[in-house]
C-alpha cells in the first residue's frame, strides 16, 4: 500500500510541485540535493551550504553563482579543475539549499561582510574569486572593498552596471503581479527561463531544469528575491569597478541575452587590469554550458598562461 496519502496524494503532490505551488520543506530540497561533499555552517544570520573540494594546499578558488541558480551551476568546473585548486564554493544566501538569511533582507554591504565571515571560517586568508551574473556583482565588489584577500579575478557574464531587468525578474519586481510569483511557479516558465540564458538549448540536460525549479521552491528563497530584488538590481555603485586592483579574467557568452556583451567592453574600460575572452553561440551561463572549455580558460589565467594572455589582450585592444 503506498503511503502518504497513495497515489492520488502522489499524483496531487506532483501537480503541486510542478506547477510550483507553495514552498517545499528545507529537510526535502536537502535531501533530494545535498551529497557526500555537503557541507553546513552556522553563520550569523544563516546556516550556509557549501562544498569545500579539490586539492589540499593548492591556491584557493571561491565560486559565487548567479540569481536563481545555486552552487550546482560549477559541477563541470569542478570536475575539470579540482587538481589544480581548493574548491570552494556555497548557496549564496536566499538560493540554493541555504536559504534565506534569518533577518529577512541584506545588502551588498552585507554581502561583503557575509564572504568576509565565510572564507575567515574556513581560513582563507588570500584566494581567487569567480563569479556568474549576481554572483560576478558579488566578486568585483568584494575585491574592491578587499584588495588584500583577492589574488586573482574571473567574472563570468557578471552584473555591475545599470541595465534593463531580464524579463523574468522585470515581472517578479512588479508590486502587484510579482507577488505571485512568491506562491506560483510552474516548472514550464522555469524551463523558458533556461532557455534564455543557454545560447544553445540542445545543451540542456532534464536534470538541469528540475534542479533550477525544486531548488527555487525551497522554503523562503522566492520570498527573499522578492524582497531584495529591488536594491539588488540598481548597481548605483557601479563607478566602484574602477577600485579592483586584481587582474580580471571577463568571460562572456556573445548570445547572453539576460546581461547584454556591450556590457564586457565597459568592464573593460573600467577595470584597471583586465583581459576578455568570448565565446560564440554561448549564452549567459558559459561555466555551466560549456564547462571544459571556461574552466581551461580560467586555469590558464589564474595559473598565468602567456598563451590566454596574448588572446584576451589582443582582443581588448580591439575594444
Amino acid at each position: 500500500m503506498e503511503r502518504g496519502g497513495g497515489i492520488a496524494g502522489k499524483i496531487f503532490r506532483g501537480i503541486r510541485e510542478g506547477l510550483g505551488i507553495g514552498d517545499l520543506p528545507a529537510r526535502e530540497v536537502e535531501r533530494r540535493y545535498a551529497d557526500s561533499a555537503s557541507r553546513f555552517m552556522e553563520l550569523g544570520e544563516a546556516r550556509v551550504h557549501y562544498k569545500d573540494e579539490g586539492r589540499e594546499g593548492a591556491p584557493a578558488l571561491l565560486l559565487l553563482h548567479g540569481t536563481f541558480s545555486s552552487l550546482h551551476t560549477w559541477d563541470g568546473w569542478v570536475d575539470r579543475l579540482r587538481d589544480h585548486y581548493r574548491m570552494v564554493r556555497l548557496d549564496i544566501p536566499g538560493f540554493g539549499l541555504t536559504g534565506p538569511p534569518r533577518g529577512g533582507r541584506f545588502t551588498i554591504e552585507w554581502m561583503v561582510g557575509f564572504i568576509d565571515d565565510f572564507t575567515e571560517e574556513l581560513g582563507l586568508e588570500r584566494f581567487h574569486v569567480a563569479g556568474n551574473s549576481l554572483g560576478g556583482y558579488f566578486a568585483w565588489r568584494y575585491a574592491a572593498e578587499r584588495p588584500g584577500k583577492v589574488d586573482r579575478l574571473v567574472l563570468v557574464d557578471a552584473a555591475g552596471y545599470p541595465m534593463p531587468l531580464p524579463p523574468i525578474l522585470k515581472f517578479i519586481a512588479t508590486p502587484v503581479l510579482g507577488s505571485s510569483y512568491r506562491v506560483l511557479s510552474p516548472r514550464f516558465l522555469v524551463e523558458a527561463n533556461v532557455r534564455q540564458v543557454y545560447g544553445d538549448a540542445r545543451r540542456i540536460r532534464d536534470h538541469v531544469v528540475e534542479r533550477y525549479h525544486l531548488l527555487m521552491l525551497r522554503e523562503g528563497n522566492r520570498r527573499t528575491l522578492k524582497e531584495n530584488l529591488p536594491h539588488l538590481s540598481r548597481f548605483e555603485d557601479s563607478r566602484r569597478v574602477r577600485d579592483v586592483r586584481a587582474p580580471t579574467l571577463v568571460m562572456w557568452g556573445e548570445e547572453d541575452r539576460w546581461i547584454s556583451p556591450s556590457m564586457a567592453r565597459r568592464f573593460m574600460r573600467d577595470l584597471p587590469q583586465a583581459r576578455l575572452v568570448t565565446y560564440p553561440g554561448v549564452g549567459h551561463v558559459p561555466m555551466e554550458e560549456v564547462p571544459e572549455r571556461t574552466a581551461d580558460d580560467a586555469h590558464a589565467f589564474l595559473s598565468g598562461s602567456a598563451d590566454l594572455a596574448r588572446q584576451a589582450g589582443s582582443e581588448k585592444e580591439r575594444e
